[in-house]
Parts: C-alpha cells; sequence; structure tokens
C-alpha cells in the first residue's frame, strides 16, 4: 500500500455518512447548534460570546475516543474543532490515550495513523470491522453538543429607569403626581425652598451693600 492509503478512507467515510439517515441528521443538527454560536463560519470573525458550546461525550472508551478523533476532521469544521477539544480534556487525564492525542494534534498526524494502520488490514478487515456502517453510526452518535449561557458576559438589555422610591413600575405603586404627598407636592415645594434661600441671600447681599455705602 501507498502512503495515500488514507484516502480509502476518507471516500468509503463520506459515503456511508450519505447512507445512515439518522447519522446524517444527528451530525447537522449538531452542527446547527455549534455554528449558531458564532457570528460566522470563518474564525476571523467576532465570536458571540454570551454562549458557549460544550461538548458531552457519553462513551469515553478508547476505541471511541480514537474514531471520533479520526472522525471529527471529516466533520464540519467547527464541530470537528469542538468535537477535538472535549476528547483532548479527557485525553488529559488519562495517559493512556497517547494515540488519540497524536491524532488530535492535526490532520497530518491522523493521516499518518490511518496510513499505518490501514497498512496491516486486508480488505475483510477494512471493510468489515474498521469501516463497520454500524460501529460508526453509534460511535458518531456518542456525544451531544449544548450551548450555555455564559452568566461572565452581561447581557445587552438596558436596564430599567428606577421610580422615586418604589422598586415596582405598576400602577399601584408608581407615585402619585397629584394631592397631598404626590410628585407635583414634593417638586414645588422644592422649587419654593429654593426660592426662598435664594431671596436671603439676596437681601443679605443687599444689606451688606447697603451698610458699605451708606
Amino acid at each position: 500500500m501507498t502512503v495515500l492509503d488514507y484516502s480509502i478512507f476518507e471516500s468509503t467515510f463520506q459515503k456511508f455518512l450519505q447512507k445512515s439517515t439518522n447519522t446524517r441528521k444527528f451530525l447537522a443538527k449538531s452542527t446547527v447548534l455549534v455554528t449558531s454560536s458564532l457570528s460566522s463560519l470563518e474564525w476571523n470573525e467576532e465570536v458571540d460570546g454570551h454562549f458557549d458550546t460544550k461538548i458531552i461525550l457519553s462513551n469515553k472508551k478508547k476505541d471511541t475516543l480514537l474514531k471520533l478523533a479520526i472522525a471529527s476532521y471529516e466533520l464540519e469544521k467547527n464541530l470537528g474543532f469542538y468535537l477535538r477539544q472535549a476528547i483532548d480534556a479527557v485525553c488529559a487525564q488519562r495517559s493512556e490515550l497517547l494515540d488519540v492525542r497524536f491524532i488530535l494534534t492535526s490532520k497530518i498526524n491522523r493521516d499518518l495513523w490511518l496510513n499505518e494502520h490501514l497498512a496491516n488490514l486486508n480488505g475483510h478487515q477494512f471493510f468489515g470491522n474498521f469501516m463497520n456502517q454500524r460501529a460508526w453510526d453509534e460511535i458518531l452518535s456518542s456525544f451531544r453538543v449544548k450551548r450555555l449561557r455564559n452568566h461572565s458576559r452581561p447581557t445587552d438589555s438596558k436596564p430599567q429607569k428606577r421610580t422615586i422610591g418604589v422598586g415596582y413600575r405598576d400602577k399601584g405603586t408608581l407615585p402619585k403626581y397629584h394631592g397631598v404627598g404626590s410628585y407635583v407636592e414634593f417638586s414645588e415645594s422644592s422649587k419654593q425652598f429654593e426660592i426662598e434661600q435664594n431671596r436671603e441671600k439676596a437681601d443679605d447681599l443687599y444689606k451688606i451693600l447697603e451698610g458699605f455705602f451708606w
């Protein structure tokens, strides 16, 4: 076999992805959940910081993580990226997952691993075992995507203006605009107090000037 034998995996993988309706729907839904938290499919665009995307792995066996890591490069790029992040977080706590971490490093390393692995398989082993349709369907459905609210980011909504002396904005608790204790009475009394103060200051100034000139 040549060093490009991993291309057999890519073409076969894409064929049975299209063949399985349930797997195709699951991956489409997962992709939508991931990309909906981004403002664009391009990584150089601004990311919506109000939500975090989290991948939940329901099966953390080595074989499942290995194949998920391999498959992640054939999925939509954002979904694949988040999936590799989730797998890498598991690998960081388990020393027996060196092969998985090697695959997660880059697609080139994934292809190198596949080339070495496929070189030791005959046709029956490849299509009957490694590329088993049912097994891959189960592996690809062994995770789910959640969009979590990022509470460390403030919302864009503007705070409501506070009312005078009350904590609610319903009609029964709004301040009165007429009558005893009303907003108008409060305003008028404050204005009257200000007028009286200014008048006293003017009288004092007049007396000072009167004494100075006379």
